[in-house]
């Protein structure tokens, strides 16, 4: 990164908050499984399904602009990456709202996901 690069708008940048801009993104992004679960429970067509589908498409829509901003100062493989999250935040979603279990095997899923997501980080970062 050269010295220009270095700073933006002024300031010093920081890439790790980047990471965080792009972690809150990812924790609104899995909130569309919540919506998309409802609409799963409605009539095809009904008015609820409409209003969560329509919820969905919205936060989709807020989605994609959005990653496209974080992705301009991130490697593509640590953006990537950090959709591991996605998965965490399922997990607790289905307990909270769905009561759904969270099982061992699904705990053991979560940390390999993230294990292996340290690894191509890690990897990216020898690598250049």
């Amino acid at each position: 990164m050269n010295e220009k690069e270095k700073w933006k708008s002024g300031r010093p940048y920081n890439k790790y908050v980047d990471i965080l801009k792009l972690q809150i993104l990812l924790f609104f992004f899995s909130l569309f499984g919540i919506a998309s679960k409802l609409a799963a429970g409605e009539k095809i067509l009904s008015l609820h399904f409409c209003i969560y589908y329509g919820i969905v498409l919205i936060n989709l829509l807020v989605y994609a602009i959005v990653w496209q901003q974080c992705i301009k100062n991130l490697s593509i493989v640590t953006a990537y990456c950090n959709k591991v999250s996605v998965i965490i935040w399922g997990m607790i979603f289905g307990r909270l709202f769905f009561d759904e279990t969270i099982t061992i095997n699904k705990i053991i899923g979560g940390i390999l996901a993230i294990i292996g997501a340290v690894f191509v980080i890690q990897g990216e970062r020898k690598d250049g």
